[in-house]
């Protein structure tokens, strides 16, 4: 069909149509109308070959019927035009004919987005591997926070109302979208059986008459407090008549805002004072190793400042690993980072070594999920706790 098209247009701009007036040449016998529609873009060629440019862009897709209508009307006019021996002179026309056909264009690139956005996988993110998602979901929206506040629904199972806690801490958000015959019910059930098969506490169960309503959980376990909330929501039926389901889950695990001041002597001091204790993760050691990277020396000099600053002042130096490699090998590196940190102190800030204890956890007191990354980054840290 292209190459038809193609040869259409090479005899309308070249040849003469039987009986119309045949144009006037000039420049080697190149007719007026092919001239002028080259400096013009519209009336010959250049208006027409925009035209074929988005007909050949629609032609694999259903919107090549429009795109030909529009297209057929262009060329018509240049027919009549040239039969008629002038060019169309109406530069409106010419532009809003061009607007039809951008316009069309951005439709072909937006829906393209659209498909690759919503029908050819997931965006961009990560699941949790304690709430998984539900069989057959596309991922369809992601979030995290590092420190944020959020209302967990709660109600008891006698009760008719929905209360509100408010906890803080680490925030997923995560939204999936599910294709089938499942129901609203069905999905929440699911969500609220494997949080009971798994230890979870109920705080909201799924309401059969109220579908709006939650199914939220708790668990504590190994020092974490972790809150997940289930939401669902029907939305209109897909192309092929399949019901749709959206689903948020929001997750907090709960844990103290990371100390964000940390690299300022000052802003250790308050947190030791307000806190007891000051979060490191500005102090980096080369993978598997104890060995104190160069990026960490003015962090690692500022709590030279702070010891030096306040000679009464002790800290025990606690070193923590995330959860990659055996538990052993973790333990042992953890005791090696904390007492390579208590080198630097000495031999660099000149610390007196007795104000100075190290310990090493490995990763049994973690304080965030080891399943994500940022998880695992949060773990691997150095802690200063004051000594009293």
């Amino acid at each position: 069909m292209s190459l038809a098209f193609l040869a259409w247009r090479f005899e309308s701009d070249f040849a003469v149509i039987p009986g119309s007036i045949r144009p006037r040449r000039r420049r080697r016998g190149v007719s007026r109308p092919f001239r002028r529609g080259r400096r013009m873009g519209g009336g010959g060629g250049g208006g027409d070959a925009l035209f074929f440019l988005i007909a050949w862009l629609f032609s694999s897709r259903t919107s090549f019927g429009l795109a030909n209508e529009l297209t057929s009307a262009g060329f018509g006019r240049s027919l009549r035009n040239q039969k008629k021996g002038k060019m169309c002179k109406n530069k409106k026309e010419i532009r809003g004919v061009v607007l039809v056909g951008l316009l069309l264009v951005a439709s072909w690139a937006l829906m393209g987005y659209w498909e690759k956005q919503y029908y050819q996988g997931d965006v961009k993110g990560e699941d949790l591997s304690y709430v998984p998602r539900y069989p057959g979901s596309v991922r369809v929206d992601y979030k995290f926070e590092e420190y944020a506040a959020f209302d967990m629904p709660t109600r008891c199972a006698t009760c008719p109302y929905t209360a509100n806690k408010s906890v803080e801490g680490k925030h997923y958000y995560i939204q999936y979208e599910v294709h089938g015959s499942m129901s609203q019910l069905q999905v929440l059930r699911n969500y609220e059986n494997a949080f009971k098969s798994k230890g979870w506490t109920i705080q909201a169960s799924a309401n059969p008459q109220n579908l709006d309503q939650p199914v939220t959980a708790e668990k504590k376990d190994k020092g974490m407090d972790t809150w997940v909330t289930v939401l669902t929501q029907k939305i209109n039926d897909d192309a092929e008549g399949r019901g749709v389901i959206l689903y948020d889950i929001n997750v907090i695990e709960i844990g103290e805002m990371e100390q964000v001041l940390e690299i300022d002597e000052s802003g250790m001091k308050k947190a030791l004072d307000t806190t007891g204790k000051v979060v490191l993760h500005g102090i980096n050691f080369d993978t598997g190793k104890a060995t104190v990277k160069d990026d960490s020396y003015p962090l690692l000099d500022e709590v030279g400042k702070l010891l030096n600053d306040d000679k009464n002042l002790k800290l025990s130096i606690e070193g923590h690993t995330d959860n990659v490699g055996d538990k052993a090998s973790n333990q042992k590196l953890s005791e090696a980072r904390a007492a390579a940190v208590k080198d630097y102190l000495v031999k660099n800030a000149k610390v007196d070594a007795v104000r100075l204890t190290t310990k090493g956890f490995g990763d049994t007191k973690p304080i965030a999920d080891n399943s994500t990354n940022e998880g695992k980054a949060q773990n691997r840290r150095v802690e200063l706790v004051k000594v009293k």
